[in-house]
């Protein structure tokens, strides 16, 4: 492979009017390399919003390397000398250890996600400022170590979403293809056309219980609204098998996002339903975003500052809102109609959720989090 410094050393050999030996040549071109890279280093110190050395791993300083390589100059950014995240993979998928490429909607940078940091070392020595193919020609990798990767990248994996929004749980494919089809056949059955709620960009069915939107509350008169369907015994029966600490949920809602629709931040009340939510995903993913206030402002009722992670929902799968993610964290949907999952964009289709929760007999709350709880707010919980 040649290298950009080689690339751009030989290039500039031939209209050398002054004999500079080969040494020298290959200097100077690492410095105007290394210039980019700083300028790079600026750029993404300014989008990450952090001080560098909270952000960068400096090996050329003595710090131990990560198993996230920092691609300072390929992003998703449009067309105008783009790298695909198909090129990223092939230059960094033939080193040993590679896991994935990670790309943010809209920002020049990626990270490719190495099984080890020595993994990740052994690939950053092979491919620093070497040169990678783009529609436009060719251009040099500029990479360095990340400490971690964006928090604006979509987890996907049930383990680290559990380790970075604490009593958020998934499972990945909770359904089949089969049951998802029956399933959603039912939701859409013409002879219940009529109990659809309209609301922005989306519909609404009530099970069990009815939710009031105007009032933000349940309507506990049973009476007027069907129970949970039968068809979705055993969805409820395999989610106790996963979760059997949890209680058996009284109350569905089914909502039906159209492409592009999302939700403001919010919390579920914690006056109207107990510690689960749980939320099945049917017909299409999305990416919800989970946020907190920061640590120093998180017993104010108006913070200004947040923890935010994106987290993955693939179609059929299923999350679980418990203890702190159920309390302190608000969730939401930014309202796009594409989302950006392992560097490759992904339309957003007609999504279906399934969310069960159970009705509180009582209206305490001592969760402690005065900015989500509406129990430190007025009576409809605003």
């Amino acid at each position: 492979m040649t290298t950009a410094v080689e690339g751009l050393a030989r290039d500039e050999a031939r209209t050398e009017t002054v004999t500079v030996g080969p040494k020298k040549l290959k200097e100077r071109h690492l410095h105007k390399l290394g210039g980019r890279r700083k300028g790079q280093l600026a750029l993404y110190q300014r989008a990450e919003n952090a001080p560098l050395e909270e952000l960068i791993a400096d090996v050329d300083a003595g710090e131990a390397p990560t198993p996230f390589i920092l691609i300072l100059n390929a992003g998703n950014t449009g067309d105008v000398g783009r790298v695909t995240v198909e090129d990223l993979e092939r230059e960094f998928g033939a080193h040993a250890g590679f896991k994935a490429i990670e790309m943010i909607l809209g920002r020049p940078y990626s990270y490719a996600v190495y099984e080890s940091p020595s993994a990740a070392y052994d690939a950053y020595k092979a491919l620093q400022y070497s040169q990678i193919s783009t529609i436009t020609g060719y251009k040099p990798l500029l990479l360095s170590f990340a400490k971690r990767v964006s928090p604006d990248v979509a987890l996907a994996d049930p383990k680290e979403i559990l380790e970075c929004v604490p009593g958020l749980h998934a499972v990945l494919d909770f359904v089949t293809p089969e049951e998802e089809c029956e399933v959603l056949m039912h939701i859409h059955d013409e002879t219940r056309a009529d109990k659809w709620i309209p609301l922005n960009k989306r519909r609404v069915q009530h099970f069990g219980y009815r939710f009031d939107y105007p009032l933000n509350t349940v309507i506990m008169d049973t009476d007027i609204i069907d129970p949970i369907p039968p068809w979705c015994a055993s969805l409820l029966e395999r989610y106790q098998t996963h979760f059997p600490e949890f209680q058996y949920p009284d109350q569905l809602t089914i909502n039906e996002y159209w492409p592009g629709a999302g939700i403001a931040p919010h919390g579920d009340r914690h006056s109207v339903f107990t510690d689960c939510i749980v939320a099945i995903s049917l017909g299409s993913g999305v990416i919800m975003e989970f946020r907190r206030p920061a640590d120093h402002q998180s017993h104010d009722s108006s913070p200004t500052e947040f923890v935010a992670y994106n987290v993955y929902l693939p179609p059929r799968s299923l999350i679980v809102m418990s203890g702190e993610s159920r309390y302190r964290w608000e969730h939401s949907i930014r309202p796009r109609r594409t989302d950006i999952i392992h560097g490759r964009a992904v339309e957003r289709g007609t999504r279906v959720s399934l969310t069960f929760r159970n009705i509180k007999r009582v209206t305490e709350c001592e969760c402690g989090w005065e900015y989500t709880c509406d129990m430190t707010k007025d009576e409809t919980g605003r």
